[in-house]
C-alpha cells in the first residue's frame, strides 16, 4: 500500500474555540485515545501553554474585528500509519511550507507534535492576518479549487520529496468506490427504499381517508334528507357537512405534510 500525505485545515472562528484547540494540543485536555506512556514524545514550540497562546492571540487581534471574522487555523498534517520515513524531516518541512504561505513565523501561534497516539501528527495554529488584519479568505479562499491548490502545492513541495503520494481529490473519489464502501452504500440503499415505500403507504392511507370522508358525508346528505323538505334547509345541511368535510381535510392534510417531511 503507498503512504500518502495528509493536512487538514479548520477554521477558528472565537477565541473559546482557538482555547479549547491549544489545550487539546498541549494535553491540558488529554483525549481518551492517548497513550500515557507516549505522553514525553510530544513537543510543543512557539507558545507552549495555553495561556501564552492566548496572550499572543490578544496581542495579535485587531482592535476591529468582523462579527464572522476567522481568528485562527488549524492544520493537522500527517501520512499514512506505516510510513517509515523521517517523520521528523517531514514535519519540519510542513511548518515551513506553512510559513511560506500563511504570512511567516510572525503568524504563529502554535506547533504541536503528537506521539502519544496511532499515527504521528501535527497540530500547527496561526492567524490568518494580513497587513495587520485578519484575511482568512486571502490564505484559503477566493476560489472555489483554493484548497485543491494548496493540496497540490503541499504534495509538491513536502510530501513527494518525503516519499509519500498525494491523496485522491475529493472530485475523483466520488466516484471509486472499494467492495467494502460500496457494500455500505448498498445497505444504506436498501434501508432508505424501505423508509421511503412506507411512507408513500402511509401517505396513500391518507388520501384514501380523504376520499372516504368525502364520499361518505355527501351520501349522508344525498339519502338522508326527505323530498318534502325546503331548499334552504337542504342548502343549510349542505353547508354544515361541508364545514364538516373541510375540518377532515386540513387535519388530513397537516398529517399529510407531516408525513412528506
Amino acid at each position: 500500500m503507498p503512504d500518502f500525505a495528509v493536512i487538514r485545515i479548520a477554521k477558528i472562528k472565537s477565541a473559546v474555540s482557538l482555547q479549547n484547540a491549544s489545550k487539546h494540543n498541549t494535553r491540558e485536555k488529554v483525549p481518551k485515545n492517548a497513550l500515557p506512556e507516549r505522553l514525553k514524545a510530544n513537543q510543543i514550540e512557539v507558545c507552549k501553554t495555553t495561556k501564552q497562546v492566548m496572550d499572543l492571540y490578544n496581542k495579535k487581534i485587531p482592535e476591529k474585528v468582523r462579527k464572522n471574522a476567522v481568528h485562527a487555523l488549524e492544520f493537522i498534517i500527517t501520512a499514512s500509519h506505516d510510513y517509515q520515513g523521517d517523520w521528523g524531516k517531514y514535519f519540519d518541512d510542513s511548518v515551513n511550507w506553512l510559513e511560506k504561505n500563511f504570512g511567516g513565523k510572525g503568524n504563529l501561534l502554535q506547533i504541536a507534535m503528537h506521539g502519544d497516539e496511532k499515527t504521528p501528527h501535527l497540530h500547527v495554529l496561526l492567524m490568518p492576518l494580513l497587513d495587520g488584519k485578519l484575511n482568512a479568505k486571502h490564505y484559503i479562499g477566493g476560489h472555489r479549487d483554493r484548497m485543491i491548490d494548496l493540496q497540490d502545492s503541499f504534495w509538491e513541495e513536502v510530501g513527494k520529496k518525503n516519499g509519500l503520494n498525494r491523496g485522491v481529490e475529493k472530485q475523483a473519489s466520488k466516484t471509486k468506490h472499494n467492495a467494502s464502501t460500496l457494500k455500505h452504500e448498498f445497505k444504506n440503499l436498501e434501508a432508505e427504499k424501505i423508509t421511503f415505500n412506507k411512507k408513500v403507504a402511509e401517505l396513500k392511507k391518507v388520501e384514501d381517508e380523504l376520499k372516504a370522508d368525502y364520499n361518505f358525508e355527501y351520501r349522508k346528505i344525498v339519502f338522508g334528507i326527505g323530498e318534502s323538505q325546503k331548499q334552504e334547509d337542504l342548502n343549510y345541511w349542505i353547508g354544515e357537512a361541508r364545514k364538516k368535510v373541510l375540518k377532515k381535510q386540513k387535519d388530513k392534510e397537516n398529517d399529510y405534510e407531516r408525513l412528506r417531511k
